[in-house]
């Protein structure tokens, strides 16, 4: 009996790990933040590794820094972006939230402040377009079709196959256009171990080929070159995010982002807490208000990469427009007391 009894013990951590579905409440929600760190890509990681009742442990994997993912309401974003993805006469393109993500260039095109338009639903998450800065130009688009990420109830086992496009043109200066064919499989299902907890997950595997094609008026002259990427993401319940994501270019690894939480730092971890000081808005175009806060309180900002961007005696409202569009942390104190609170300020 006793025997029977240990083998239940030593069995029921196996026997708990079941296979998940994941359904639009697992995806993120508006207003909904989440701290990633990347992960270092100097490790002896076989990302590819795969089966059922897998046990993924990634709990070496060191970070190298951080990064925070604001999922905000489509009124919060340009307004000429919200013509298209907020339309109640195109519901296909209305969208749920949107995630600003870094800009990027291609062919001479510079893409500044980027947005992508997620709709969540009971039968798919996906993205219904973008909105980017061209010289100086707020551009959205909508992709067509729809670019489905995922399609529910997502399950071990499942596949799909999709294309999209998304193109944007200014006259005088030129279109840029991306063809995309999206394949995913949910290729495995077990437990994932990272630096931040232990999940039961499932493992997708997308593979993406995508033909970009620019055209500059100035030169008169296009380009088209394609590119193909796999990325790994292991998706648990209610998480809102992939708690890891591996992105592959030729075979090598060149990100690495898991879920976890924010690395407050040591100077504001070691001090009592500041009492009585509320800081408001957290998501804001500009102004920040500090409710209980005097001269007598030292105000801080750091920027995301750890500057300190402003010093100087506290006062009511602080203006963070003029340090640009990011994440910031807003650090006050009082002799040995202080609080930190993280303020996203949007374009």
């Amino acid at each position: 009996m006793r025997l029977f009894a240990s083998f239940l013990i030593i069995a029921s951590p196996l026997l708990s790990i079941a296979q998940i579905t994941i359904g639009p409440d697992d995806m993120p929600q508006e207003n909904s933040v989440y701290t990633i760190s990347n992960g270092s890509l100097v490790n002896a990681f076989n990302f590819s590794e795969t089966g059922t009742n897998y046990n993924w442990d990634y709990s070496d994997l060191e970070g190298t820094n951080q990064a925070t993912q604001t999922y905000v309401p489509v009124s919060g974003t340009p307004i000429g972006y919200q013509f298209l993805f907020n339309n109640p006469f195109d519901p296909e393109y209305v969208a749920d939230y949107a995630l600003s993500t870094e800009g990027f260039d291609v062919g001479g095109f510079s893409f500044e402040e980027f947005f992508a338009f997620y709709q969540n639903d009971d039968n798919a998450h996906t993205i219904v377009g973008y909105g980017a800065t061209l010289s100086g130009i707020p551009v959205p688009s909508q992709t067509d079709p729809v670019d489905d990420v995922y399609l529910f109830p997502l399950e071990f086992g499942d596949t799909h196959a999709g294309y999209s496009e998304w193109e944007v043109e200014l006259p005088g200066i030129g279109y840029y256009q991306l063809k995309q064919d999206r394949v995913y499989e949910v290729e495995g299902w077990g437990s994932i171990t990272t630096p931040y907890d232990t999940f039961e997950c499932i493992k997708v595997r997308t593979e993406i080929e995508a033909e970009d094609s620019v055209y500059v008026d100035l030169i008169g002259q296009g380009f088209t070159f394609d590119r193909t990427s796999v990325q790994y993401t292991w998706l648990a319940l209610e998480e809102g995010v992939p708690v890891l994501t591996v992105t592959e270019n030729l075979g090598q690894t060149t990100t690495i982002q898991y879920k976890d939480e924010e690395d407050i730092p040591d100077f504001v971890q070691d001090l009592p807490a500041l009492h009585g000081v509320s800081v408001y808005p957290t998501l804001t175009r500009d102004i920040v208000n500090l409710k209980g806060a005097d001269q007598s309180m030292e105000l801080t900002i750091y920027a995301a990469d750890g500057r300190r961007v402003a010093s100087s005696p506290a006062t009511n409202q602080v203006h963070l427009a003029e340090f640009g569009a990011g994440y910031y942390l807003v650090y006050l104190r009082k002799g040995e007391a202080s609080m930190c609170t993280r303020v996203l300020v949007t374009p």
